[in-house]
């Protein structure tokens, strides 16, 4: 399966932190092309939860001010809670 990687970049008057706001200085460009060619083990078979969680970002990349991103880690643990219990 090949996956087209495109990524939508606000503009200079394009509010990122307003997850309702729409984006009209917006430029909509090419990242690459994602291939996947074998599956993957599943990560919880060894009985290791896997979390998803946008909110834990690497050096270099920040959270905008979205007020939804503050729930999002309560979100994601009760998730996990959940489906581990």
């Amino acid at each position: 399966m090949r996956f087209d990687l495109h990524v939508v970049v606000a503009g200079d008057r394009d509010d990122p932190h307003d997850p309702t706001s729409v984006w009209k200085g917006a430029r909509d460009l090419s990242a690459g092309v994602v291939e996947v060619t074998t599956p993957a083990d599943d990560p919880e078979a060894g009985g290791g939860p896997v979390v998803f969680d946008p909110t834990r970002v690497v050096d270099g990349i920040e959270l905008s001010d979205d007020p939804i991103l503050r729930y999002r880690p309560s979100a994601y643990s009760e998730s996990i809670e959940r489906r581990t219990s």
